[in-house]
Parts: C-alpha cells; sequence; structure tokens
C-alpha cells in the first residue's frame, strides 16, 4: 500500500508533528497490522507521547512510541487462541510489533529444538517493500524481552 504523504512524513527519522498528527498515525499503524492480520484488534494500552504536548506545536517523540493491542475476540473456537501485542515507532522512523500468542490462557512458544531455544514471541515489521510501498512483514519467531 502507498502511504498518504502525511503518514509516510511522520515515519521519517525526527520527524517533527502535532499530538494529533501522531495520534493518527498510531490509528493508521493499528489498523493497517489488523488488516494485515485480518483480525480485528482492540487497544490494550495507549501510548505515552512523552516528548510531545498538547499544544499545536509540532514536535518530535524523541524515544519514538509504543502502544499495546490484543485482539478483539477469541479465534479457533474451544482453542481460544488470543495475542497480546505492542507496535512501536522508533526515533528513527522504523516500525515493529511483536506478537505473543495464547490459547486458553496459557502461553504458547515455538520450540526449536536444533537450537535448543524457546521463540517466545512473533515478530513483524512495517517495512517498504521491492515496489516501493509499506507492509507489515513477517519476520518470524524470536525469543528475548517481548515487553511483557
Amino acid at each position: 500500500m502507498h502511504l498518504p504523504p502525511d503518514i509516510e512524513s511522520l515515519l521519517q527519522p525526527n520527524a517533527l508533528g502535532t499530538l494529533h498528527d501522531w495520534k493518527r498515525l498510531k490509528e493508521y499503524l493499528a489498523d493497517s497490522f489488523s488488516r494485515y492480520l485480518g483480525q480485528a484488534l482492540t487497544p490494550a494500552r495507549e501510548p505515552l507521547y512523552e516528548d510531545i504536548s498538547s499544544t499545536p506545536e509540532e514536535r518530535s517523540p524523541s524515544g519514538g512510541f509504543a502502544f499495546g493491542i490484543r485482539s478483539a475476540q477469541a479465534l479457533g473456537g474451544p482453542l481460544t487462541l488470543e495475542f497480546y501485542g505492542v507496535i512501536e515507532l522508533r526515533s528513527n522512523g522504523s516500525v515493529d510489533a511483536v506478537l505473543l500468542l495464547f490459547s486458553n490462557n496459557q502461553r504458547l512458544e515455538l520450540t526449536d529444538y536444533n537450537r535448543k531455544q524457546h521463540q517466545q514471541y512473533m515478530h513483524f515489521k512495517f517495512a517498504v517493500n521491492a515496489s516501493g510501498s509499506c507492509e507489515w512483514l513477517f519476520h518470524g519467531w524470536s525469543n528475548g524481552e517481548a515487553g511483557e
């Protein structure tokens, strides 16, 4: 998808915008990730726009910002699959998302027996593809801190 120019400008390193602009970017990222997953999302934690005041003045969130999401409803009937995640905009303009998966309130992990590691969350990037459009891309399972 080609980004609207106002959204694209906010994804540049150290971009400037009003509080309204950053909230609009947050909604755009959440909506595009929901479409990518084919699942409705609900907010789980709103971002803290620490470096941005509510004045009309343009500012840059120097550390970026992150917000929580979750599946709007359980999937898979008796499997009750759910996900919780975080979408993060970094100050360099890159956007990542991580998802933790649950079934019947039990955390799911992928075990990589070759590496003897537990992969704890799914990792996604919002990136420019070969045609110059931005899209969400699955970057596999990862381990380590997932911002639980």
